[in-house]
């Protein structure tokens, strides 16, 4: 048994909600780089357009979700860990507040900077939700931490802290990686989310949903984002029926990630 399996079972029994890890790279020396490396070796341009459009189309169900559950056309966003800034494309936008520390946030952001709707924080989370974003938060109706509280020391500190600033109508959305999938039992260390070196605190369905149920908030839905994303295709479908030890790294599959719609 692999000592990541080890782990998410220790999750499982122990009662623990996430796996420690040391990071091998910080979230802002890996992100500022523009071109990268990804999981499947290609070598990729991230503030290109096809790229903005791609993150765009995979989280398109977010938005129709979100609006569904506020029962408004008018979302107040703070998107913690902004990154590229792909959330403030969405098109039922009333507001908007991204927070990032990472550069890439900056540049890509540009072009909404004459816009009065949107405003940019070049801080870190912990000290938005701790102190600088009070007000931010509690004007919000929509709080968004899509694949961040992975990168996060403290993730639990940081989504109760959120717990006790927002209102009670405003929907919380934390996605991130379900490092106890599918994918990852049949790939073991081949699993591509482990390609990152900067994901330090690993969470598995189980653990992820335990804790946010502790810390007091109710599960609105629960999602799998992958057959409306660009990583349900042809070429990666085919890679699961090869032997996992001829291939370098795990394709995309269902159940990678998961989405948590949470309220009060």
């Amino acid at each position: 048994m692999n000592s990541l399996r080890k782990e998410m079972i220790e999750l499982l029994v122990t009662g623990k909600y996430f796996s420690k890890q040391k990071g091998l790279s910080t979230i802002q020396d890996l992100y500022s780089k523009d071109i990268r490396i990804d999981p499947d070796g290609e070598q990729r341009f991230f503030s290109s357009y096809i790229e903005r459009e791609k993150r765009l189309d995979n989280i398109r169900y977010m938005e129709e979700i979100a609006l569904e559950l506020l029962a408004t056309r008018g979302m107040k966003i703070v998107d913690l860990g902004a990154g590229y800034c792909t959330v403030g494309c969405f098109k039922g936008i009333a507001s908007y507040v991204g927070v990032d520390k990472a550069m890439p946030t900056l540049r890509d952001c540009a072009r909404f900077e004459n816009n009065e709707q949107y405003k940019f924080i070049n801080t870190s989370i912990e000290e938005f939700v701790k102190t600088v974003g009070s007000n931010e938060m509690e004007n919000a109706n929509t709080i968004i931490m899509n694949h961040v509280i992975e990168h996060l020391e403290e993730p639990y500190t940081i989504v109760n802290q959120i717990h006790k600033r927002i209102r009670k109508e405003t929907l919380v959305i934390i996605g991130t990686t379900d490092f106890d999938s599918g994918a990852e039992r049949r790939y073991v260390q081949k699993y591509r989310l482990l390609k990152d070196p900067t994901h330090i605190s690993l969470f598995s369905m189980d653990s992820l949903t335990r804790m946010v149920r502790d810390i007091g908030f109710k599960i609105m839905r629960i999602e799998f984002p992958y057959f409306q994303s660009s990583y349900f295709n042809l070429k990666d479908l085919e890679k699961l029926l090869m032997d996992p030890e001829k291939v370098d790294c795990s394709p995309p599959f269902y159940g990678n990630f998961i989405t948590l719609f949470l309220k009060k």
